[in-house]
């Protein structure tokens, strides 16, 4: 019996191909696009993605590629796009509705493993721990060169309150800490029983020792974090981003690490993505960068990848996914899959 869907993995993470196999297993022929590991900073052109994808039923993949309208047009047989994380920023939400194409992602399935890396982050920046290592490394030693801070007593301000800020501010509990944060679509009684203040993004930026990324990328949230948000801070202050990159303003934070606006940064995320070798940032020893690896951990790709199977399969039978974000899209896709049952019953 021949393959039933055609399904496109545009961003191969899973290192022993399981994934694959389990999607052959339910009747589908997968066609791998190229692995990041062995591909980290490449991404397809518009005309690469649509001749790669052509036929295909169903894409998954992460946020290296983006998916405009002129691909929505360009591939009419896709029924679902199957994303990996929970950013869908690179995804057309409005032509894949039109379309009658099912965007699904995987928002909750990283929490744990990106609440745990701001907290590394967070440690590593006060504690100077990168470049302590390397100082150490040379031939350095105890002296005014690695004197760290101490967390408490200490004000975090959360930009964020989602999942992953309020596993975060449940992780440095006991810690003696002060928590700020500033989410405008969050209630009061939301902030309550978080057990965090809420105040506008200024009082944050001014009162807060230690400041944690936690938003999605949206045209609201790009270079939220800009040259005058960067001038309100505390000089002795670090600013943690395992968001997105582009929600900072990474000249205006150059600046501001070069000219001592604040004491540092602890980033897992960049703009671009990966970052040029040559990028300032990595002359500074006051900044800790690491490969977006945040939700990178065994278990957190585990399930994120099985998410993503079951949301791609479910759409494909006809069933709604279990993180749907355009269920606007919901009428047009039932009428799609309709029309292909009563193909295939020909």
């Amino acid at each position: 019996m021949g393959k039933k869907w055609k399904v496109f993995i545009s961003e191969p993470v899973d290192y022993k191909g399981t994934t694959h196999r389990w999607l052959e297993e339910q009747g589908c022929e997968v066609i791998l696009g190229r692995p990041i590991w062995q591909y980290p900073g490449w991404k397809y052109t518009d005309e690469e993605l649509i001749s790669a994808c052509g036929d295909v039923h169903a894409v998954m993949g992460a946020s290296r590629e983006r998916y405009g309208r002129k691909f929505m047009e360009s591939v009419p047989k896709l029924m679902v796009i199957s994303k990996y994380g929970r950013g869908v920023e690179k995804i057309d939400l409005e032509a894949a509705t039109e379309h009658g194409i099912l965007v699904a992602n995987t928002p909750d399935t990283h929490v744990d493993s990106v609440a745990e890396h701001a907290m590394a982050l967070i440690l590593g920046v006060a504690k100077r721990l990168s470049f302590a290592a390397e100082y150490a490394r040379r031939g350095g030693w105890r002296d005014q060169n690695v004197e760290t801070i101490e967390l408490s007593g200490k004000t975090i301000g959360m930009i964020g309150m989602g999942k992953v800020g309020g596993a975060l501010v449940n992780r440095l509990r006991g810690w003696n800490m002060r928590f700020l944060a500033y989410d405008p679509y969050r209630s009061e009684k939301e902030f309550e029983e978080m057990g965090v203040t809420s105040v506008t993004l200024e009082e944050l930026l001014r009162e807060s020792d230690i400041i944690s990324l936690h938003v999605v990328a949206t045209d609201e949230t790009r270079k939220m974090i800009g040259e005058g948000e960067l001038r309100l801070m505390k000089k002795s202050s670090f600013l943690i981003n395992t968001a997105r990159g582009e929600v900072i303003d990474e000249k205006a934070l150059v600046k501001a690490l070069q000219e001592g606006w604040i004491a540092g940064a602890g980033l897992d995320v960049t703009d671009p993505e990966p970052p040029q070798t040559d990028n300032p940032l990595f002359k500074m020893d006051n900044v800790i960068i690491t490969p977006h690896i945040a939700g990178w951990s065994s278990k957190g790709v585990i399930r994120f990848l099985n998410k993503a199977v079951r949301n791609l399969l479910k759409a494909l039978k006809g069933d709604l996914p279990e993180s749907l974000v355009n269920p606007e899209a919901v009428p047009k896709w039932r009428e799609r899959i309709k029309g292909t049952e009563r193909e295939e019953s020909y």
